[in-house]
């Protein structure tokens, strides 16, 4: 699945903890599986809202790839604690335009489903080197 530079994308994902929220089963399971391949140790993937909300109480989570539809519901209340905690975090859906969900939060990436699995690991990536870059700022 992921070939670039292996070595360093794993130091990158090594021991940060990814949120994954995707109702789709399979869908789910590929982009753990594509977390994983580059090197990220723990991916919590989770179905609904409740398993998100509990995954968010549970682990220090790092970074997160959000679906916009989850069933009947939105995503909303997971990123906005995700934004309440400053933890960074990208749309990953079918729901490009015109949703109430993504406009709240415009500054987001978004990538259109179905996206290259390189791609999606670079967005994390970015994600947490944008952390970091902002932390070192605000320290120093």
């Amino acid at each position: 699945m992921w070939s670039s530079s292996r070595s360093s994308v794993a130091d990158v994902l090594r021991g940060v903890s990814i949120l994954v929220v995707e109702d789709d089963f399979l869908l789910l399971t590929e982009l753990e599986a594509v977390l994983r391949d580059a090197g990220a140790e723990n991916v919590h993937g989770c179905r609904t809202n409740r398993e998100a909300m509990a995954a968010l109480d549970d682990h220090a989570i790092a970074a997160a790839v959000l679906d916009v539809r989850i069933g009947d519901d939105t995503v909303a209340p997971v990123a906005r604690k995700l934004a309440e905690r400053g933890t960074p975090f990208f749309f990953y859906t079918g729901q490009i335009h015109g949703d109430p969900t993504i406009s709240a939060w415009q500054d987001r990436l978004v990538l259109a489903k179905p996206a290259h699995s390189g791609l999606i690991v670079q967005s994390v990536i970015d994600l947490l080197e944008q952390e970091t870059t902002s932390r070192d700022v605000t320290i120093s």
